[in-house]
């Protein structure tokens, strides 16, 4: 597999990864039963986030390393990995995936956006899913350019363009089915699980 990217501060460091989601988990739990509003707490701790990514770059440095202990800074990648799985917390995610063979795979960030070109993807033999998901940024795909597909995705807030189709709002979800999925062989399922920001396929 041939992969680009570049490496910052705490990269190494799994249980980042784990703790952020919990606390976002938290965070939308104590939404629910009203005893924060987010909004708010956003709007009192936001330079929490500007430090921590001042830190990101003060540290930022390069080498390579296996992507799936890189947790900070931004990624362009080029993958030929038949089942690749990228995770990310704060950076922009760029992924070129040319696999022949695809079996599978998985894309998750944290804060920042993420593009996925899809455009010289092969599968293996049967459906194959790619799940991308995410919450703060937006993200992009470039769908297959000779693969039957469908998309199904689901955000909490902002807005979906999917193909032609758009939607914006709260809670809103979007389905596109290409012309004769259903009765492919062949064929990539693709789904998309996001929280803030927008959700474009293309």
């Amino acid at each position: 597999m041939t992969t680009h990217y570049h490496e910052g501060f705490f990269s190494n460091s799994k249980a980042i990864w784990g703790l952020i989601i919990i606390g976002i988990g938290i965070l939308l739990l104590f939404q629910n039963f009203n005893f924060i509003d987010i909004g708010e707490f956003i709007g009192n701790y936001w330079p929490v986030l500007l430090i921590l990514w001042g830190l990101r770059l003060a540290f930022k440095r390069s080498h390579h390393q296996e992507p799936s202990s890189i947790y900070m800074g931004d990624k362009n990648l080029v993958s030929d990995d038949d089942e690749p799985n990228h995770s990310n917390v704060f950076g922009d995610v760029e992924v070129k995936i040319e696999t022949k063979n695809f079996r599978g795979g998985r894309i998750h960030t944290v804060f920042g956006d993420v593009e996925v070109d899809l455009s010289d993807l092969n599968i293996a033999s049967g459906e194959k899913t790619l799940y991308l998901s995410g919450v703060f940024g937006d993200v992009e795909v470039a769908i297959p350019k000779n693969l039957p597909f469908k998309v199904k995705a689901n955000l909490v807030a902002g807005e979906i363009k999917l193909l032609g189709q758009k939607r914006s709002g709260f809670s809103i979800q979007d389905t596109y089915r290409s012309a004769g999925y259903e009765s492919a062989v062949n064929r990539l399922n693709i789904s998309i699980s996001h929280v803030f920001g927008e959700i474009k396929v293309r």
